[in-house]
Formats: structure tokens, sequence, C-alpha cells
């Protein structure tokens, strides 16, 4: 029984490695398209100075606030990414990628044993249905648009969907951390913010 819950456990790791490899292997391969060259330059929103310190980041975020949307995390995300390169965005995005296909996966399993099976569908349904994947989770400008900000939003549905069982451990973190989540998911995208419990 050792041996198999060992085989077990190594074939998730090669099944996860090998869907992370392949998300980083096409976000190397995918350059830099329309809005990426626009926040390459890093300027500050609304005003053509580049940024220079964090204060610039504060009011380029302010003026995305006042003067376009309530995406004040998502354009950090923006002078972020401008300013460490493309180069740990694909690591990033590929880390994102597993961490959001987790969360679905856990969000959908019933209790017992853990299935690779659905893992790989809950991947391969990704793959197949989204009508824009290149868009939402290859390009740099989309995944923060679409793919980050579901981060959020499945980390809520993930402890509200262990703490709805009997024997979860109830308490003020889960409300604070739900809270937080919460508060995160509405300032990166208006539009998640209704469907948040």
């Amino acid at each position: 029984f050792r041996d198999n819950k060992r085989q077990h456990t190594i074939l998730w790791c090669v099944v996860v490695l090998v869907f992370f490899a392949v998300l980083l292997v096409i976000n190397n391969l995918t350059p830099l398209i329309a809005d990426d060259f626009y926040y390459r330059r890093n300027l500050v929103y609304g005003e053509n100075t580049p940024v220079r310190s964090l204060g610039d980041v504060v009011r380029s975020a302010q003026n995305v606030y006042v003067y376009n949307s309530g995406r004040v995390l998502t354009h950090l995300m923006y002078h972020l990414f401008g300013t460490i390169g493309k180069g740990a965005f694909n690591l990033l995005n590929s880390v994102s990628y597993v961490v959001v296909t987790f969360f679905l996966y856990s969000i959908i399993r019933n209790k017992g044993r853990h299935s690779i099976v659905l893992y790989v569908l809950v991947n391969l349904s990704i793959w197949m249905f989204t009508p824009e994947l290149g868009q939402d989770i290859f390009w740099l400008s989309g995944t923060i648009n679409y793919l980050l900000p579901m981060l959020p939003v499945l980390g809520m549905l993930f402890i509200y969907r262990r703490g709805s069982r009997k024997d979860a451990p109830g308490g003020l973190l889960k409300c604070i951390a739900l809270f937080v989540l919460g508060v995160i998911a509405g300032w990166q995208l208006e539009n998640l913010s209704i469907v948040v419990p």
C-alpha cells in the first residue's frame, strides 16, 4: 500500500509538472502583443511621464481609478511586469495557471481519494472551452485582466467550499480571509465582484 501511495504521489507531481512545463514553453514562445507594448513603456496612466518611483505608481493607480475603472490592482500588476520583465511574468503566469487548476479541481472534487483523471479533465476543459485561450492565458495583458483575477475569486470559493463541510474548522480567520480576498477580487475586475459570495 505504501508503494502504491508513493507511486500515486509521484504520478501527481509528474502530471502537474507537465502542465506547468507546457504553459511555461507556450508563455516563452508568446511575444508581447498589442497593449503589452503600451504597458512596457511603464508610463504613469493618463500622463506621458515614465514611472520612476513608488509615488508615480500610486499616482498612476489613482488616475486609473478616477478616469477609467476600479482595476487598481490590475494596473499595479502592469507596472510590476513592466519593471521585472516578460521572463518573470512567464514563470509567474505558469504557476498561477497551476494554482487556478488546483482550485477548480479542489472545488469540484468530492471527498475521498484524489483523482488524477479529474485534474487532467479540468485542464483539458480549460483548453477546449475557453473561447480565447491565447488572449486569456498566454497574452501578458490578457492574463493580468482575466487569469490572475480568478485567483482571489477561486481562493474564496475554495475556502467557502472547504468550510461548508461539517468537520471543517470555522472561525474569524476564515471570515477575514474571505473579506480580504473579496476586496482584492473586486479591485481587480469589477464584474467579478458581483458573483463573489
